[in-house]
């Protein structure tokens, strides 16, 4: 059997991904609860859902995967799930966009619908420090939502994708 050398590099270096290449997953951060939280509120209220990730490079990307059911008490009213980066009291809002995108509309069309839901980010939080990321419903135009109904199981994701 012949040995093949490939411009004397070792085999760690043949397999790197090139400079420049991102997309690699670095670290992925998992936390799940299971706690109803409801709301009557039109602004946004905290669900207790939240994960904490520390980025290795300032460059890298987070993506925020969050499942979970959604419920609205009130017919042709909606429940809004979104995220907050650095926490609901005085962080930013990652949905503030409005677009299905990046933020979870749910429409309760005849009553008792509950609707798993599932909504994901893409964040730039050019940090190395230590960010929270928490989930956040409010109702809109009124009614009563919920996340997690029955104490079902709700999850949040974060992973490090290298830039």
């Amino acid at each position: 059997m012949a040995i093949i050398t490939l411009n004397n590099n070792s085999l760690s270096s043949v397999t790197a991904l090139p400079a420049g290449v991102g997309g690699k997953v670095l670290q992925t951060v998992t936390s799940t609860n299971n706690q109803q939280i409801s709301t009557t509120s039109t602004s946004f209220v905290a669900t207790n859902l939240k994960a904490t990730i520390t980025p290795t490079s300032t460059s890298n990307k987070i993506i925020i995967l969050v499942s979970g059911t959604v419920y609205n008490n009130t017919v042709e009213k909606n429940t809004l799930v979104t995220v907050y980066r650095g926490g609901v009291s005085s962080g930013t809002n990652l949905g503030s966009g409005g677009s299905f995108s990046s933020l979870s509309r749910v429409y309760s069309a005849g009553g008792e619908i509950v609707v798993p839901t599932a909504v994901t980010f893409e964040d730039n939080p050019s940090t190395t420090s230590a960010t929270l990321f928490e989930v956040a419903i409010k109702i809109d135009p009124s009614g009563t939502g919920y996340f997690g109904i029955n104490n079902e199981k709700t999850s949040i994701v974060l992973m490090e994708i290298a830039g």
